[in-house]
C-alpha cells in the first residue's frame, strides 16, 4: 500500500487490486504458492 499512492489508505482496496492481480497472473506469485503448499 505504500509503493502504490491510490491504495494508501485502503485496506481493503489493496487487497481486491492484489486478488485481481494473481488470478491474472499467478506466475508473479509463485512464493505464494510455496507458502499455501508448506501450511497444508
Amino acid at each position: 500500500m505504500r509503493k502504490y499512492k491510490k491504495l494508501k489508505n485502503h485496506k481493503r482496496r489493496a487487497e481486491q487490486w492484489l486478488r485481481r492481480i494473481a488470478e491474472r497472473q499467478p506466475w508473479l506469485f509463485a512464493h505464494w504458492q510455496l507458502l499455501k503448499a508448506a501450511g497444508q
